[in-house]
C-alpha cells in the first residue's frame, strides 16, 4: 500500500494504528506496538515498541513471538492495526474466558475461528517459536493447535472484522 499499515490514514484522516490504540487503550493495562511498524504516527510515540525477534520473517507469528517473549503480561490481547471497524465491544468478548488459555472469535457464517484478533497466554510462546522454527507462518494453523476457547461472535459484530489488506479495501471502506 506504499506505507506501513500503522501509519496508513483512514478516510477520517486518522492513522489506522491510532484508531486501534483508541479502541484498546481502556481494555489493556499496557499497549505495545509489535513488529516492523515503520514510521510511528503522531499520537503513538509514547507506546513501547517490540521488533520481531527474527529478521526476514515478517508476519503475525513473528509478532506473536516477540510479544509473548516480552514479559509485559501473562495474557495478551492481540489486535492487528488493519481492522478499521473493530470496537471495544467486540474485543471485550475475548476477555471473558478464564485467563491462561488462547481465546479466538468463532464466526458462524465462516464456520471457523478467526486468527485475529485473539487473546494469547504467555505460555503459548513455546508453540509459536516451534512453529516458526519449522518454517510455518499461517496464524490459523497454529491457532488450531493452541486449542483456543471459541468465543461466539454475534452476527451483528461480524462487519467489525473487515480487514484492510489491499488498496481496494481502502476504497471499500470509503463507501
Amino acid at each position: 500500500m506504499g506505507v506501513a499499515k500503522v501509519s496508513l490514514p483512514l478516510p477520517t484522516g486518522e492513522p489506522m494504528g491510532v484508531r486501534i490504540w483508541r479502541v484498546i487503550r481502556d481494555l489493556c493495562e499496557t499497549v505495545v506496538l509489535v513488529g516492523t511498524v515503520g514510521e510511528i504516527p503522531e499520537g503513538l510515540h509514547h507506546l513501547k515498541t517490540l521488533p520481531d525477534l527474527r529478521s526476514g520473517r515478517p508476519g503475525p507469528l513473528a509478532g506473536w513471538e516477540a510479544l509473548l517473549s516480552s514479559g509485559v503480561a501473562s495474557d495478551y490481547l492481540v489486535v492487528p492495526c488493519d481492522l478499521p471497524k473493530v470496537t471495544a465491544a467486540l474485543l471485550s468478548l475475548l476477555a471473558a474466558p478464564p485467563p491462561g488459555r488462547a481465546a479466538a472469535l468463532k464466526v458462524r457464517r465462516r464456520d471457523r475461528v478467526e486468527p485475529m484478533p485473539l487473546r494469547l497466554p504467555a505460555s503459548a510462546l513455546r508453540e509459536v517459536s516451534a512453529a516458526l522454527d519449522r518454517g510455518e507462518h499461517k496464524a490459523g494453523d497454529l491457532l488450531a493447535r493452541l486449542d483456543p476457547v471459541e468465543v461466539a461472535l454475534p452476527a451483528a459484530l461480524e462487519p467489525e472484522l473487515f480487514n484492510l489488506n489491499r488498496p481496494a479495501d481502502l476504497d471499500d471502506l470509503r463507501k
